[in-house]
């Protein structure tokens, strides 16, 4: 969502971004999610600056935000590739 919100504002085409989540867990000291990794697959190529300012709102997004300080979240970033 607030990717969404950021690129609305800086005017950036993401119609056709998908965004799939991942966890894995560690049973020390007890079971529970140990980290998340967040795949961003982005429609098209933006430069350097745009796509750090897409990850900067998935950092400062609010879910992210709620988590644990001891779950880690790993966000990857890539462009979908085009077929001709």
């Amino acid at each position: 969502m607030m990717m969404g919100i950021v690129a609305e504002k800086s005017r950036l085409d993401v119609r056709g971004m998908k965004v799939s989540v991942g966890a894995s867990f560690v049973s020390e000291p007890v079971t529970r999610i140990g980290s998340f990794t967040v795949t961003v697959t982005l429609p098209r190529k933006f430069s350097g600056a745009q796509q750090a300012r897409l990850r900067k709102a998935v950092v400062l997004c609010p879910v992210h935000n709620t988590l644990h300080p001891d779950v880690a979240v790993r966000i990857l970033m890539r462009c979908k590739e085009r077929r001709t």
